[in-house]
């Protein structure tokens, strides 16, 4: 059949006047039936995407391929999608820039002093470890480590003073028998005694009558057992027995001991990059008014940053030269603080002895000795100067408060510190600090 022939046999087709289909949708399996279609020019079917009218123009603009060679014809690709992101997503040092720009913005404070760096976060809100972390990466800071690391960089004095207080924390032979009648009951072991008609070369000591002991005691358990601050352990716990080894009298002895929590760093030997730290007590040397030794001191005062001899100005510790620092903490808080506490002080002092030297080192002066105290526990510690940093090592226990024997072993052990102090470290600073060879 020829195709006009077609068209004119289509033509005389009559549709029913309802435009119903001639099939009958009922009847078609199964149920779930095709959507109708309608034979509107203009309808779409709504089962697959809609053709673009013909007289709509053809998009020259194509997603540009990752390719190593681009090729001319794909330059306007490329020019199209190199405009730049109304809303592009942060890269992350974009991020970061931002981010520091932002803070300077809202904090509305000025740079910081030479002291700190102005891209430092270390601040005395930040945890100790963060603190502490900080301090070993810092020139003016300070490193730590425990007594049984790096013993070669232990000078001898250090490991000498060092096993004499853990052999007095040991209890062995450290109270005379003559006295041991006043103990009886006190849980005190029999090897503590020794014969007082042959005692050790080390035992001359001083002994605390019963009820110093007991007041010691029973206001120290007093103090844990009702949650006390820091303050009541300083005033009623540790001031009586630093009183009672280094006495606070003018015209007593050379030694003394002095309570000092709001001295701090003079600015000239602050630490850099992080925040200054103080301690509580300090053991000083106290030359008396007319001596030479006090006389070069008042000199070297005139030249020395802030006019002291020690790395702090506080009342007269800028005259006399402090011999150990001790740090407190209430019984359970964090030791890692304290060590930083102490890390950083003893790094600054480092400095003050240091200071005009050049680097020429030491003969005499090797370590700088410490004691934090926990509630009822005492600990040793010590801070030496190694390729020109501060190594803080810890600790030695030197006795506590919890018992009466560690109250005995704790007061001999600070009488081993007073002699180390008169016999090595005083005679080292003089030769040292103050160039008075042959004291």
């Amino acid at each position: 059949m020829q195709s006009s022939n077609i068209l004119a046999w289509l033509d005389n087709i009559q549709l029913p006047s309802n435009e119903t289909p001639a099939w009958d949708d009922t009847e078609i399996e199964p149920s779930a039936k095709r959507i109708k279609l309608s034979r509107g020019k203009t309808d779409v079917s709504i089962s697959r995407l809609p053709t673009p009218p013909l007289d709509m123009p053809a998009s020259n603009k194509k997603r540009p391929r990752p390719s190593d060679d681009e090729s001319d014809d794909d330059q306007d690709d490329a020019t199209v999608f190199s405009q730049p992101d109304p809303d592009p997503t942060p890269k992350a040092k974009q991020f970061r820039d931002r981010l520091h720009k932002n803070k300077e913005t809202f904090s509305g404070s000025p740079s910081r002093s030479s002291s700190t760096s102005q891209h430092s976060s270390i601040s005395n809100a930040s945890s100790p470890t963060k603190q502490q972390r900080n301090a070993s990466l810092q020139e003016t800071g300070y490193k730590s480590f425990s007594f049984t690391n790096h013993p070669d960089w232990q000078p001898e004095q250090l490991t000498k003073l060092r096993t004499e207080l853990e052999k007095i924390n040991n209890g062995e032979k450290i109270i005379s028998d003559e006295i041991k009648s006043q103990f009886d009951g006190c849980n005190i072991p029999n090897f503590a005694f020794f014969d007082k008609d042959n005692p050790p070369a080390t035992a001359n000591w001083r002994y605390p009558d019963a009820d110093f002991v007991d007041d010691i005691l029973e206001r120290a358990a007093l103090c844990l057992d009702e949650g006390e601050g820091e303050s009541s352990w300083n005033v009623d716990v540790h001031a009586p027995i630093l009183r009672w080894i280094f006495p606070s009298r003018p015209q007593s002895k050379l030694l003394h001991y002095r309570y000092c929590p709001s001295a701090t760093i003079v600015p000239g030997f602050k630490p850099q990059n992080a925040p200054s730290q103080m301690v509580d007590f300090c053991i000083v040397v106290r030359p008396q008014e007319d001596t030479p030794a006090q006389a070069i001191i008042d000199d070297l005062c005139n030249y020395r940053p802030d006019k002291t001899i020690n790395h702090t100005d506080w009342g007269n510790l800028s005259k006399d030269p402090i011999a150990i620092s001790i740090e407190t903490k209430k019984h359970g808080e964090n030791w890692t603080k304290a060590v930083h506490q102490m890390g950083t002080w003893h790094s600054a002092q480092w400095r003050s002895l240091y200071y005009d030297r050049k680097g020429i080192p030491f003969s005499g002066i090797t370590f700088l000795p410490g004691i934090i105290v926990q509630g009822h526990k005492w600990m040793f510690v010590a801070t030496v100067r190694h390729d020109g940093k501060a190594v803080l090592f810890q600790n030695v226990a030197i006795g506590d408060t919890e018992t009466k024997f560690g109250i005995f072993k704790l007061l001999v052990s600070l009488q081993c510190l007073h002699r180390w102090i008169e016999r090595e470290y005083w005679p080292a600073f003089q030769k040292d600090i103050l160039e008075m060879n042959g004291s």
